[in-house]
């Protein structure tokens, strides 16, 4: 599924304070995802892809698109659009969940199309290149900030209404604060509470890791409700991330993460699944495209020309000025000698009666925080854990000579220890931690395969023949695009769908015959 949206406020273009991630979900009539992601925001609009899964039945689904600042709403201040799939693979039609009734989801009807969408003949040749121009019509609107342009078979799109919206909503979610917006990325949040009562804990920190190829470490601090909020760097798709709340007390801590997609219900009726005798023919139409594709697509295997190795990466703290590979040395009997022996002007301190380490360096003020302390870059915040590890399953220790500072939050300096068979050194996971998958930016589709070109052996299974986001339209000019016409013949339909400066919908549509 290709998509491309642009958040508003009322008639405005506006996204809500803030909020850079579009968060777009296929769901069933349950409001469950079977597919999701999360997009950027750039100047309010936003453009991807969500793959329809295999085993799906036949149905009506949605894609339920918000961004988290919306959560604060409720789920009828989402935007719906419904789709209808269809699996050739099953006879299975997915049912409609029991419950009460519902309202229902109704589409706004659109008057006389504001663009004129012309091409230089009314039809063509297969494989043919086909020239269109786009312009706005007199007494229409004066721009179009976001458009797209979509060239596909006839009736596969319903062009009766490109907007959706619930009939008769229930009254107002009342506005709850418990989500900020996204800035510049993803990011997590939640609450760190009392295991024994549930009772939130403020001023408790709370540290990440984001492990894998390209590791980073994350702190935050709870506020008096014990909220905490924090930005994820930029990554792509699913992160495997560690969590521990730093124990200052004998207090059991546990830190609970916000569900980062809504689990609301849908809040109208989903609607029934049934297709015409034509739309029939034209699913069996695009089922055969698909299923061609695949067939040469596991053939020529997918595009790798785009892909980069990732060699020795940087680590997330830089450079390390020391860095020690223990076998290079002798076999030393403990951690501790080997940090005096072994790792230069860096020290096994006492503070307050507990062993803790030392960096030193041309800037005094490291010495007055305590270093960040990681083992296969996951935190650990009881020093005597990482002395009693026993020497010969540690690789490399690397350190940083610098004051490290994160956010609010200042060390003195990072000690890291790499273990040699990725298993941190055989040590036990602190209190109140735990692993976690967690969702970041959606990925970008790599196109798979070798485009269709005229003339070509492979033959064409495009159901798609053009598919444009983020375009721009004026009254001062107009665009030009052109497309390669299918190798099988039919009517198709080019449709432009946008959203004017003053924040209505727009669209203009032709349709060419190919012979």
């Amino acid at each position: 599924i290709l998509f491309s949206a642009t958040l508003q406020s009322g008639t405005e273009s506006l996204a809500g304070p803030g909020s850079e991630v579009l968060y777009v979900e296929l769901v069933n009539a349950a409001g469950e995802a079977l597919a999701k992601g999360k997009y950027l925001i750039s100047e309010n609009r936003s453009a991807g892809h969500l793959s329809i899964p295999s085993t799906i039945a036949s149905g009506i689904y949605y894609l339920r698109s918000y961004t988290r600042w919306m959560r604060n709403f409720g789920a009828s201040d989402f935007t719906y659009l419904p789709i209808r799939v269809v699996n050739p693979y099953s006879t299975e039609v997915a049912e409609e969940p029991p419950g009460k009734e519902k309202t229902g989801l109704a589409p706004i009807q659109k008057g006389s199309p504001e663009v004129s969408v012309l091409t230089n003949s009314p039809s063509y040749g297969v494989d043919a290149l086909v020239d269109v121009e786009l312009i706005l019509r007199e007494g229409s609107y004066s721009q179009i900030q976001n458009a797209c342009l979509t060239v596909v078979p006839a009736g596969s799109i319903d062009t009766s209404a490109f907007l959706h919206r619930i009939e008769s909503p229930d009254m107002p979610v009342a506005f709850q604060f418990n989500f900020l917006p996204d800035r510049k990325g993803a990011s997590i949040s939640g609450t760190v509470v009392d295991q024994n009562n549930g009772e939130p804990v403020s001023d408790t920190r709370i540290h990440f890791s984001i492990l894998g190829e390209d590791p980073a470490y994350l702190v935050s601090t709870s506020d008096q409700e014990g909220r905490f909020f924090l930005k994820i760097p930029s990554r792509l798709g699913n992160q495997e991330m560690f969590v521990v709340p730093e124990h200052y007390t004998e207090q059991s801590l546990e830190v609970r993460i916000d569900n980062d997609f809504t689990t609301e219900a849908l809040p109208f009726s989903p609607g029934s699944y049934a297709l015409r005798e034509d739309e029939k023919l034209l699913a069996s139409r695009l089922s055969l495209q698909m299923q061609l594709r695949l067939a040469f697509l596991a053939e020529s295997g997918p595009d790798t020309s785009t892909i980069t190795n990732r060699i020795n990466p940087v680590p997330f703290y830089g450079k390390p000025e020391i860095s020690i590979k223990l076998d290079e040395f002798i076999n030393l009997p403990n951690m501790e000698e080997v940090i005096e022996n072994l790792i230069p002007l860096t020290y096994v301190v006492q503070r307050g009666g507990k062993a803790d380490f030392l960096i030193k360096s041309d800037n005094p003020m490291i010495s007055q925080y305590r270093p960040l302390i990681l083992i296969d870059h996951i935190p650990v915040l009881d020093r005597e854990v990482v002395l009693a590890i026993p020497p010969s399953k540690i690789d490399r220790i690397e350190v940083i000579r610098e004051v490290y500072v994160l956010g609010e939050v200042k060390f003195g300096g990072i000690i890291c220890f790499t273990s040699r068979q990725g298993d941190l050194a055989g040590m036990k996971l602190p209190e109140g931690s735990y692993f976690f998958d967690y969702t970041t930016l959606h990925r970008p589709m790599v196109p798979q395969g070798p485009r269709y070109k005229g003339g070509s052996k492979i033959p064409d299974s495009r159901n798609t023949l053009l598919w444009m986001d983020h375009l721009e339209l004026d009254k001062s000019s107009s665009s030009k695009v052109s497309f390669q016409a299918a190798s099988l013949p039919g009517n198709y339909l080019i449709l432009f769908r946008g959203v004017s400066s003053e924040g209505e919908i727009v669209h203009g549509l032709n349709q060419i015959q190919v012979e």
